[in-house]
């Protein structure tokens, strides 16, 4: 679940039993979050594992929030490239996002550290969906765009992904919906029985 930005949320995604909660450390997001607030809510999230998502800034930069908040998961969406995250990639997992179009070919070096490739739409972070079926990827990998508890269990079997990930279809009026995280949850453990 991405886009966690306050207590609620967070609350949300621990009593739903989601794997991953995304902070948003984009600074054009509206989903943005501070790290100061991150740290705040971190503990609401019980067992859910926190993922810092960055776009644009470098490893450096990244490895300093992951240091302060103590993150094991990150998720790059930019122009990063693989051999500056190297080092990082030793010691958190990292989701490496590229659009649909673009999952077929630059992927090696990010998969040779270890990265999970997360497959979205054509704008990414605009929960614009893309043919699920057209992905013909082999190993762990998660998807993303237009996702919402009405369509992800169908998104996982057309797909084959191994997770997914979401932010607008888990929202009512731009906040995140307690009762919309729950039954995405639901609907895509379901799915993975």
């Amino acid at each position: 679940i991405c886009g966690i930005r306050d207590l609620e949320s967070a609350r949300a995604c621990r009593d739903a039993g989601a794997d991953l909660a995304g902070l948003t450390f984009v600074e054009e997001s509206r989903r943005r979050i501070s790290v100061e607030a991150a740290a705040e809510l971190l503990p609401e999230l019980g067992e859910v594992a926190a993922v810092g998502l960055f776009r644009g800034i470098t490893a450096r930069e990244v490895r300093a929030v992951v240091n302060r908040l103590g993150l094991r998961w990150v998720q790059l969406h930019g122009n990063e490239q693989a051999r500056d995250f190297e080092d990082l990639a030793r010691s958190v997992r990292i989701l490496r996002g590229v659009t649909h179009d673009a999952a077929d070919s630059g992927l090696d070096a990010w998969r040779a550290l270890g990265a999970i490739p997360l497959i979205d739409g054509p704008d990414p972070g605009s929960g614009q969906g893309f043919d699920w079926s057209s992905l013909d990827l082999d190993g762990e990998y998660f998807i993303a765009g237009g996702l919402h508890p009405g369509n992800v269990a169908t998104a996982i079997t057309t797909s084959g992904a191994t997770g997914v990930d979401v932010a607008s279809g888990v929202e009512v009026d731009g906040r995140i919906d307690s009762d919309r995280i729950a039954e995405f949850v639901r609907n895509a453990r379901e799915e993975q029985r």
